[in-house]
């Protein structure tokens, strides 16, 4: 996983390890350094990426990744998951080639058989119009497809508990966009309706609190729904995840 957590940083080396040291030592919300856990498979296994913003990490559930509907539904396929969430991520970010994260995707990691793009709720919410939406999932699309897998599946952005007329519009009209399935994706999957019951706001009761992330449960009906909607790949054995 790309693109959560932190770090103290500091000089006195009798800090190492400490999980809440004292002054002088600060918190960074970055790493000065990358982490990476290797796992290896047997060749049938697929690996599915994730790739979007904090909904992709899991923020404003119980256990951040663990939580995450990225990883519930690789689990639930047996496959490997890779999370390539990042904070405040947005497809006009991810669609840049000197991201830095596609230089350590081109020189460390393997391809995986399928990506499930997830960016675009920042850019609907900070304003971005729909042409340029449109652009910026073209060029990040070629960026996927470089680094990532031929096989694109696009997912659609769930509503925030509020938002201007205007920005519901935005978001409804790239949702429909993406049902087109723009430059060769392999599928369409909609989260709205795992989520809100009029396509218009987020259910409460899966509101983090913050109007804007998920509950773990509201995590489980995303998972939920890409499961539902995984029959594009047949010959995997399926279970469905618990919505408890």
């Amino acid at each position: 996983h790309m693109g959560i957590g932190g770090s103290w940083l500091g000089t006195d080396p009798s800090m190492t390890g400490r999980y809440d040291p004292p002054v002088p030592n600060s918190w960074s919300p970055n790493i000065p350094l990358d982490v990476y856990l290797t796992l290896q498979a047997p060749a049938e296994v697929p690996a599915y990426a994730y790739l979007g913003s904090s909904s992709e990490t899991g923020l404003g559930s119980n256990h951040p990744l663990r939580d995450v509907w990225g990883w519930k539904h690789a689990e639930a396929n047996g496959a490997l998951p890779v999370l390539l969430g990042h904070s405040g991520s947005t497809i006009q970010a991810w669609s840049s080639a000197s991201r830095y994260v596609w230089a350590k995707l081109a020189s460390t990691f393997d391809k995986v058989d399928a990506t499930y793009m997830a960016a675009g709720s920042n850019d609907v919410y900070l304003g971005r119009t729909l042409a340029q939406m449109k652009t910026d999932a073209t060029a990040l699309a070629q960026l996927i497809r470089l680094h990532l897998s031929t096989s694109i599946i696009n997912v659609n952005v769930f509503p925030r508990r509020t938002a201007s007329a205007a920005i519901r519009a935005v978001r409804k009209a790239w949702n429909g966009y993406l049902n087109t399935m723009p430059d060769g994706a392999s599928g369409a999957l909609d989260r709205v309706r795992a989520v809100s019951t009029d396509a218009e706001l987020m259910r409460p009761e899966l509101d983090s609190g913050d109007g804007t992330h998920l509950t773990t449960q509201g995590q489980t009906f995303l998972a939920a729904a890409a499961v539902a909607f995984a029959v594009l790949q047949p010959n995997l054995n399926r279970y469905t995840v618990s919505e408890e």
